[in-house]
């Protein structure tokens, strides 16, 4: 859709700038022969030249807005998309955070089963991933909707 819009873009461009030197001409024919009968027919000439000028940049200004719009809405998909992402970091970095203090080599997990306290300090940490990825999860989906 972009390159179509460039594409009409520079076409009026240079439908423009074909217009553009077509009243200069027809105004110095009509100061040249002033005196001829075929003068009212260059001003109506010169008139019609002018507003095709004036709609030829009105297109112009119609083109840039579209593709304005088109850009806006790609920035907008992008932006969705930036945001998904977003919150599912925000969600997965607090559980990334708590499995890595409690990855480290300060319990024994190898004997979890002989130790009691082993198996609760388990528990609390699976409670504790859960419990924040929940209360993520509700803060989100509150704010979004």
């Amino acid at each position: 859709m972009l390159e179509y819009l460039d594409h009409l873009s520079r076409q009026i461009i240079i439908l423009r700038w074909h217009f553009w030197h077509i009243p200069d001409v027809i105004n110095f024919l009509t100061h040249v022969h002033e005196d001829r009968q075929d003068i009212k027919y260059l001003k109506i000439v010169y008139d019609d030249i002018n507003q095709l000028i004036e709609l030829v940049e009105s297109y112009q200004d119609t083109v840039n807005s579209n593709r304005e719009l088109c850009i806006a809405n790609v920035s907008l998909q992008m932006s969705d998309t930036v945001k998904t992402l977003t919150i599912f970091s925000a969600i997965l970095l607090p559980l990334t955070f708590i499995s890595s203090v409690y990855g480290m080599n300060g319990l024994d997990l190898n004997n979890i089963w002989s130790i009691p306290v082993g198996f609760a300090i388990l528990i609390i940490i699976v409670v504790t991933m859960g419990a924040v990825a929940a209360v993520l999860f509700l803060f989100f989906k509150k704010k979004q909707g």
